[in-house]
């Protein structure tokens, strides 16, 4: 069965050829992997929905669920593909995928730090939308939806609307702009008030930012500063009305008129750890093959040296 990988609105951009390398976004991203939260559910919510499905979930889960549907087709990587470093996804395309979902897990640890007060929900969906909302942020500063975007290190220019990362046009603002406006619809009605939600896209390891243009309905965010930025919007929302809106939030009935399919937080988390290991193992094995050639490199050097040593001094004069 064949899977078809999407990464959200990225008008055609595709990672470096690099970014396979799990090293890729310095510890940021090792930083990640280490911190397998569930995000940040201390907010008193009386009242909200007893139905778990969308406080399981796991930052970038869609993306992981996309990796596992597409390893699981593929099937196990053999011996000699392991031992050789071959590609842990014979799709190279999946590595993209990959990077955006460290980046959507790395912004959900971070948002686990907000403390009381907050509540945020991750990869949730919304009715009518393409890609899923990657984290939506509820506390006393007001109601946010966040994009996180893996920028892999690339240069990112903005100028209103348009965003290109790495020279590329990448379609992030606009549709960050969309889920936000469908997230308020949405939980104006669940909620029974009118609620708008700010966007905002968060760059995750980005190269040298230029902001000729400010978009106006997006607020850009470094991954590194997100936190302080939430902290410091002042309050809008008194404690009640927080609460009312994280229990529309928590309703799968608010997001989708179908059933959320609900997945174990331990499952996925499991499944993109397995992933994380095979590509640190790939790093590895391909680190040993170069340091291996380098070495046979001056071993043949040195054999081919001492093999014409015999034959310059047979033409030396004696």
């Amino acid at each position: 069965m064949e899977h078809t990988l999407h990464v959200g609105h990225t008008g055609g951009m595709s990672p470096p050829a690099s970014c396979d390398r799990i090293d890729r976004g310095g510890e940021l991203f090792y930083a990640s992997a280490k911190k397998w939260g569930m995000g940040n559910m201390e907010t008193d919510t009386e009242g909200a929905a007893s139905d778990s499905t969308m406080r399981e979930r796991v930052g970038g889960q869609k993306f992981i669920m996309q990796l596992l549907g597409v390893r699981e087709a593929q099937g196990p990587r053999s011996r000699s593909h392991r031992f050789f470093g071959r590609h842990v996804f014979r799709n190279t395309n999946a590595y993209g995928v990959f990077w955006q979902a460290m980046a959507r897990k790395s912004v959900a640890d971070s948002l686990m730090e907000l403390g009381p007060g907050w509540a945020v929900f991750h990869d949730v969906p919304v009715r009518g939308a393409d890609d899923a909302i990657s984290h939506l942020v509820v506390g006393p500063g007001g109601v946010f939806v966040i994009t996180s975007w893996a920028s892999f290190r690339q240069d990112v220019w903005v100028g209103g609307r348009t965003m290109r990362v790495g020279g590329a046009t990448v379609f992030v603002l606009p549709s960050a702009e969309d889920l936000a406006e469908r997230a308020s619809n949405a939980l104006s009605v669940g909620a029974g008030l009118k609620i708008r939600c700010e966007a905002v896209v968060v760059l995750v390891d980005p190269g040298q930012v230029t902001v000729p243009i400010s978009p106006v309905a997006v607020k850009l965010v470094h991954s590194e500063n997100v936190l302080v930025w939430l902290r410091d919007r002042p309050q809008i929302l008194d404690k009640e009305t927080v609460q009312l809106i994280t229990a529309a939030a928590a309703s799968p009935g608010t997001w989708s008129d179908d059933e959320i399919e609900r997945v174990s937080p331990g499952t996925v988390l499991d499944g993109f750890s397995s992933i994380l290991l095979d590509i640190q193992d790939r790093q590895r094995v391909r680190g040993n093959w170069k340091i291996a050639r380098r070495v046979g490199g001056w071993i043949l050097l040195l054999v081919a040296a001492g093999a014409a040593i015999p034959v310059m001094l047979a033409f030396m004069p004696r």
